[in-house]
């Protein structure tokens, strides 16, 4: 298949169709809706008197079932999904307005930049030193010919096993003595 613009545009036009669009129906915008208002019913009930006493003043109720049934007196459309968004709207706002009485504004997350950047500098230093020592410690001529040789590990993994990268390197340290030094002094 040869490569032109016709060509090209045949295979534009395969990868840009559309994409079939979800119609939600009425009935899973109101199902969705009660879901909502049935948490939110829930939340204000575990949130002490004052919670409760919005729940009792609520035109909307859980029912049997666990099914969130309207008790108001007026006549109202109950198969418009607005109707029951509007009372999802108007009972978190409500939550909400209790949840800032109850708990407070929440406080604005800071980062103190100084003591995290130190923290960076001193894990940056840490790992760093461990990639030096693990390459000064491959690159050795005598390590070359031993095939075993023990790597730093990580410092997370290594710890929960009770080793430590220097008590690794003191190991390392020891084998290479009694490997290469013992063949020196035995006559």
């Amino acid at each position: 298949m040869a490569l032109t613009e016709h060509n090209l545009q045949i295979l534009n036009n395969c990868s840009r169709s559309q994409s079939p669009t979800t119609d939600i129906t009425r009935e899973a915008q109101i199902q969705d809706a009660k879901k909502w208002i049935l948490a939110t019913l829930r939340s204000l009930a575990q949130m002490g008197a004052d919670g409760l006493s919005y729940v009792e003043c609520a035109d909307v109720c859980i029912g049997t079932g666990g099914n969130v049934t309207y008790r108001g007196n007026v006549a109202v459309d109950l198969d418009d999904p607005a109707f029951w968004e509007s009372r999802f709207e108007d009972l978190d706002s409500k939550y909400r307005r209790l949840e800032r009485a109850t708990k407070g504004t929440p406080s604005p997350i800071r980062r103190d930049s100084d003591a995290q950047g130190a923290q960076d500098r001193k894990d940056e230093y840490f790992t760093s030193y461990l990639r030096k020592m693990e390459s000064w410690c491959t690159s050795c001529e005598n390590c070359k010919a031993n095939p075993k040789i023990p790597r730093a590990k990580h410092p997370s993994r290594s710890a929960s096993r009770g080793h430590s990268p220097l008590s690794n390197l003191l190991s390392f340290r020891q084998h290479l003595r009694t490997r290469y030094f013992t063949a020196y002094t035995v006559i």
